[in-house]
């Protein structure tokens, strides 16, 4: 019986052990290309995510800032898990390809084009180029942005003949927003409690994603259901109001010192901190003014 319950203690011990999943991140990254991805740091991690794209060749981090750029995609997939790092400086390092072929940089030229007419997005990579060598009178025809793809449609010449190409360049724009931290429910009060911010490429989804300042000003109910680590789509938010449409709200009015005091009818939901028309009802006039706590209104109407 003894060595039952000895048994039974140890296994209990390895199951504790072995409960989370445990991602150790070397000293230094090596990556193929331009995209650093899961996989760079876990080659058997069975799924993958983009974490950024690289420019330069080399970068350095602190583990907390690598621990910043990789936990979030790892809570997506696992609910349980622990990251060893390996050095408190992570470096990674892109691999150069040797190609002995030159083709035009098409990369660098777009770069102005994008920031002139795309100025919240940033370049990565070009994923799809036509390989010439002597380019010369680009002109861009007609452009467009898909989710985190942005595609040209170009004519240039090469070695004296009009040639039209099309291209598709790999474009970011980091934001931080919001996912759930819990399952959250239809009907539930969406909190800052119970989401986490995290930083990534927004482009990647086809829906309004929700920062935590969208939800400062006001109480929102949650119109669907929210898996854990699922970011908060601003289409199934709905706000609370503070006052609804024919609710009484009072008004305080100052004209050049003279404070006078009335009632008016809101005319439409509102929120504190957000304009709210009113119709007052010893005048029947129209007023339009912030709404404050209590609820109320005040105008200045100035004077001379």
């Amino acid at each position: 019986m003894k060595y039952r319950l000895i048994i039974l203690i140890f296994i209990i011990s390895l199951l504790s052990i072995f409960s989370a999943e445990i991602f150790v991140v070397e000293e230094t990254i090596y990556t193929v290309d331009k995209r650093l991805s899961l996989k760079d740091f876990f080659e058997d991690i069975a799924f993958d995510r983009t974490i950024t794209y690289l420019s330069n060749d080399e970068y350095s981090y602190t583990k907390e800032e690598i621990g910043e750029k990789i936990e979030p995609f790892l809570k997506i997939y696992f609910k349980d898990f622990k990251v060893k790092y390996e050095s408190d400086t992570i470096t990674i390092k892109k691999i150069i390809q040797e190609n002995n072929e030159f083709y035009f940089d098409f990369y660098s030229y777009f770069e102005d084009f994008i920031l002139e007419n795309y100025p919240n997005i940033k370049p990565l990579e070009i994923v799809q180029t036509p390989k010439v060598k002597d380019v010369k009178n680009i002109e861009v025809i007609n452009h467009f942005l898909n989710k985190d793809n942005l595609f040209l449609s170009i004519k240039y010449e090469s070695n004296n003949i009009s040639k039209f190409s099309s291209l598709k360049i790999k474009v970011e724009k980091l934001e931080k927003i919001i996912f759930a931290n819990n399952q959250l429910k239809r009907g539930d009060i969406l909190q800052l409690n119970n989401t986490f911010e995290a930083t990534v490429n927004v482009l990647e989804y086809n829906f309004r994603t929700t920062t935590k300042e969208d939800i400062t000003f006001g109480k929102y109910k949650i119109n669907k259901n929210f898996e854990k680590n699922e970011p908060i789509n601003q289409t199934y938010l709905k706000i609370i109001p503070d006052v609804l449409k024919g609710d009484l709200v009072t008004i305080f009015v100052d004209y050049n010192g003279i404070k006078v005091q009335t009632i008016g009818k809101s005319l439409k939901d509102s929120v504190y901190g957000q304009t709210i028309t009113l119709r007052n009802i010893e005048t029947n006039e129209i007023i339009t003014g912030i709404l404050k706590e209590g609820p109320s209104v005040f105008i200045n109407l100035g004077g001379e």
